[in-house]
């Protein structure tokens, strides 16, 4: 009885103690999944300002060979060797040139990861979808 009174404080301070205080308001959480998997794609996701998660693909940044689809929102990174991110810019392919533009000033800024988000079915969940991933 004694080692479930001390597992219920335990888990009534986990509560209690403010463990999102301290989180950037957007911010990456890397997904788990099966290791056997890994290497055959990379998926992550964005916590954006609203709370709400979006999923990615993540490949490496490369200007010259990008060829994307309209309906996708890009987000580029910028990856560090201890496996902290940046987010240096984001763009829904629907803005025309100004996407261009910004992934040229991510290039310029050092990312080197581009993660690309494909569930937003219109432009104008794409154009929330970016929004919500912008201080």
């Amino acid at each position: 009885m004694a080692g479930r009174q001390l597992a219920w404080d335990l888990a009534l301070k986990r509560l209690a103690t403010p463990r999102l205080e301290n989180l950037p308001t957007i911010r990456e959480k890397r997904l788990q999944w099966d290791p056997n998997l890994r290497g055959k794609f990379t998926l992550s996701s964005w916590v954006g300002k609203s709370g709400r998660g979006h999923v990615v693909s993540v490949v490496p940044f490369r200007m010259p060979d990008l060829v994307l689809d309209r309906d996708t929102v890009l987000l580029a990174v910028r990856r560090e060797t201890s496996g902290l991110s940046s987010l240096l810019a984001v763009a829904s392919m629907d803005d025309g040139l100004s996407v261009w533009r910004a992934l040229d000033r991510a290039a310029a800024e050092g990312a080197n990861e581009l993660h690309i988000h494909r569930l937003a079915e219109t432009v104008e969940a794409r154009t929330a979808i970016a929004e919500d991933l912008v201080e």
